[in-house]
């Protein structure tokens, strides 16, 4: 038992190295370079959702192109060095047992959409 416990704990801690390089608010893949910052705020019924994962993935490109970044205590979430186009914004949050159903909808293929340029980089997300 003690064994399976330490495998796992190992397991997990190699996976958060792994996910190290890429950071909040970065390209996936790669250190960011040039663009906007992009501040995102996300509501529900008019009210800040806390702590949900965003991840703005260029309409018609690749999505390795993506950036992420994560929602704070009231709901606002700042990415840097976004290009300028239009992206898919997909959310998520992790509940226990895994991603939060409650966002499904936002997954890939996510309704949501942004255009990045150098006079809108600040949007509102109903969801």
């Amino acid at each position: 038992m003690t064994i399976i416990l330490r495998s796992v704990c190992l397991g997990a801690v190699l996976a958060m190295a792994c996910l190290l390089p890429v950071g909040c608010g970065n390209k996936l893949g790669s250190a960011p370079t040039g663009g906007h910052t992009v501040e995102l705020t996300v509501l529900k019924d008019k009210k800040p959702v806390q702590h949900v994962e965003l991840t703005l993935v260029p309409v018609g490109g690749d999505a390795a192109n993506s950036f992420m970044g994560q929602a704070d205590g009231v709901g606002v979430c700042q990415i840097p060095n976004v290009p300028e186009g239009e992206y898919e914004v997909r959310v998520a949050r992790m509940a226990a047992g895994g991603p939060d159903p409650a966002f499904a909808s936002y997954a890939e293929g996510s309704p949501l959409r942004v255009v990045v340029s150098a006079t809108q980089t600040s949007h509102k997300l109903e969801l």
